[in-house]
């Protein structure tokens, strides 16, 4: 089989997305593990552009799915040590949200409908920095209410809410102007 661009976006990506959600120390996992588990949801094989991304009127719902099914297949993983990894729906979904991101905010798709609708990786240093600059006192408890890898799917889905209510008709992804992980 030959290595094509697109096998190579998808490694890189899986490789970006695990490193990044396996950052929290209650959730460690090794690479490889991060990519069967993507590949497991369809990345890399189903879902190899924009248009197989989920609409923006079903996307919180084939997320939702998406993060049950990584939480319910890391439970048959392993890391190095031996233990089994886990997973909560916020790292369930640095992990998807990761991999959209290199896939197709970061490549030529950042405009597509698909993707402006898609949610943006969720964590600690964003958080904290929408607690700061949000003149909404209502989403700033929101920001500051849940940590990202421990969250439940309905904290998940609060924390989402509260991201297309501030960005109204922008893209989701424009957010992380305020992620001071660049910084």
């Amino acid at each position: 089989m030959p290595y094509t661009i697109e096998t190579h976006r998808h490694t890189y990506a899986a490789w970006a997305a695990s490193r990044a959600s396996s950052a929290a120390t209650t959730c460690r996992f090794e690479v490889k593990v991060g990519k069967e588990l993507l590949e497991g949801i369809g990345f890399g094989n189903k879902i190899v552009s924009a248009d197989n991304l989920p609409s923006p009127q079903t996307v919180d719902k084939v997320h939702k799915k998406w993060r049950e099914d990584i939480c319910k297949a890391s439970k048959k993983k392993k890391n190095k040590k031996g233990s089994t990894p886990k997973f909560t729906h916020g790292i369930a979904a640095k992990l998807i949200n990761m991999y959209v991101k290199s896939v197709f905010v970061c490549g030529p798709h950042f405009d597509h409908d698909r993707v402006k609708a898609f949610h943006p990786p969720i964590d600690s240093l964003l958080l904290e920095e929408l607690a700061r600059n949000d003149p909404d006192l209502q989403r700033r408890k929101i920001w500051t209410a849940y940590k990202w890898t421990k969250m439940t799917s309905p904290q998940y889905e609060e924390v989402i809410g509260a991201v297309k209510d501030m960005m109204g008709d922008c893209p989701l992804w424009e957010i992380e102007e305020y992620w001071p992980g660049n910084r």
